[in-house]
């Protein structure tokens, strides 16, 4: 394997992994909110994340509606579990040949998929945790800290 192939590898990976630990922190952040009577805060997470799941279902329905609903109910599994965006970065690295029925190929799918996160999820994830930062005046805990730094993907 090339040098400029195991970094792209590397990127991808991490960027997954990140992704996919900045939905624990997420969850980890939504408890301490509805645990400090924070409930508006709370509920607004929430619906991000469900935004979020929302829109790449979508998105993983018209990928793969060609495919069949096996196919589709198989990346709808890898989408509500956080897994998807571990397997498309693999797909990507891999460079697995494309399906003759999918609409998109990995990369393109991929690219998506991040967008939608980051417009529903991860960019009002983090204003929505800056400003709970910001207007409290209690000692923070470890998850607000680190929520509001590793929220951006």
């Amino acid at each position: 394997m090339s040098k400029s192939n195991l970094g792209s590898t590397f990127r991808l990976s991490f960027g997954a992994a990140l992704s996919m630990f900045d939905f624990v922190t997420d969850e980890l952040m939504n408890r301490d909110y509805f645990k400090s009577d924070q409930v508006q805060r709370a509920w607004a997470m929430l619906g991000m994340l469900l935004a979020n799941l929302a829109v790449n279902l979508a998105i993983s329905y018209l990928q793969n509606r060609k495919r069949g609903r096996k196919a589709v109910g198989k990346d709808w599994l890898l989408v509500l579990s956080y897994l998807k965006s571990g397997v498309d970065a693999w797909k990507v690295a891999s460079d697995s040949a494309q399906d003759e029925a999918s609409v998109v190929n990995a990369k393109v799918g991929m690219v998506f998929c991040k967008s939608a996160e980051l417009v529903t999820e991860s960019i009002p994830g983090t204003v929505l945790q800056m400003s709970a930062f910001l207007s409290t005046s209690k000692a923070r805990t470890g998850f607000q800290v680190r929520g509001a730094l590793l929220h951006r993907d």
